[in-house]
């Protein structure tokens, strides 16, 4: 009698330990990609050998064609809109917003050398550069980071023709279970910073000179860092801090689905905050189509008038 209820106790017992081990294998299982990686042991790896494996995995696209929904909330607004976005790589990226309602409001055509756009809210268009999107947001983006931004791919931030070759310079770190590049390390900073305090005291008088000293600390006190993820090397997260303006440009991307054998994010979340705004927008694709016909129609009507703003 006793052996048999040794015998059901431990039964009992093996049991409870399978249905224990289930359940937690179950809970580890159902988390998303984003979180397994954050509990796992990194080696560390050099910011080349990052920065390659990231443009090893990048989604190989001659066009793609998005649907999304977005919001753009700032101090004073909170819109909510509908949209679709089509590429063709390294030539054109169309936009057409439409709000909740289904009627098109705006349209957008950008290539790396124009910048244009139609807005029927207002009867008006624009036919232009880069500048405006600088001018409006205070950002140095061109057709290749926009393109990057929206695709999921590394870009580098302020333009650098020598970037990569810079990447052997770059900071590598190990940040909540992620890989991490940064371009200037917190000393280099710390001294720049020390530095243009010098500079400061030395040349109060020189009035003439100030305006010069601000555009070469421009690009001197920009900071980049990216981090991607450890499992499918993807940009999860781009943080630009300019030290000289007080200006963060903090970029997120999440929910990654498998697309052609290969991870793309769902979400996309976009904070840019400095003296004068504090702009998010926050944009979740629906609908991915990669590698087929796609057209890219801009009209102006011709009761239109043009914007220079």
């Amino acid at each position: 009698m006793i052996k048999k209820d040794i015998k059901n106790c431990y039964k009992t017992s093996v049991v409870k330990y399978i249905v224990f081990v289930s359940a937690i294998f179950y809970f580890y299982s159902c988390k998303t990609t984003e979180s397994v990686h954050k509990d796992r042991i990194l080696w560390p790896m050099r910011g080349k050998k990052i920065c390659s494996n990231v443009e090893e995995y990048k989604l190989n696209f001659n066009s793609i064609a998005v649907k999304f929904t977005a919001s753009m909330n700032d101090s004073a607004s909170d819109t909510k809109f509908n949209g679709i976005f089509r590429i063709k790589k390294d030539s054109i990226i169309w936009v057409s917003i439409r709000p909740l309602l289904g009627i098109e409001l705006a349209r957008v055509v950008l290539t790396p050398d124009s910048v244009k756009f139609t807005n029927k809210l207002s009867s008006s268009y624009y036919l232009g550069d880069y500048e405006f999107i600088s001018n409006k947001f205070k950002v140095d983006f061109d057709f290749y980071k926009i393109q990057a931004l929206l695709t999921n791919e590394l870009f580098f931030y302020p333009e650098d023709p020598d970037s990569l070759f810079k990447i052997r310079e770059f900071k590598s770190t190990i940040d909540s279970g992620c890989y991490c590049i940064q371009s200037i390390n917190d000393r280099k900073v710390d001294r720049y910073f020390n530095k243009i305090e010098r500079k400061q005291e030395q040349q109060k008088t020189e009035k003439s000179n100030r305006k010069t000293r601000k555009l070469n600390r421009f690009s001197e006190l920009i900071v980049q860092e990216i981090c991607v993820s450890p499992d499918f090397f993807k940009v999860e997260r781009i943080n630009i801090k300019d030290y000289t303006y007080n200006r963060n440009l903090n970029i997120y991307y999440s929910d990654f689905i498998d697309l052609e054998q290969n991870k793309f994010p769902q979400n996309l979340y976009i904070n840019l905050k400095d003296q004068t705004q504090d702009l998010q927008f926050k944009i979740e694709y629906s609908k991915i189509n990669i590698n087929t016909d796609l057209t890219y129609p801009f009209v102006i009507p011709e009761d239109f008038k043009r914007t220079v703003k």
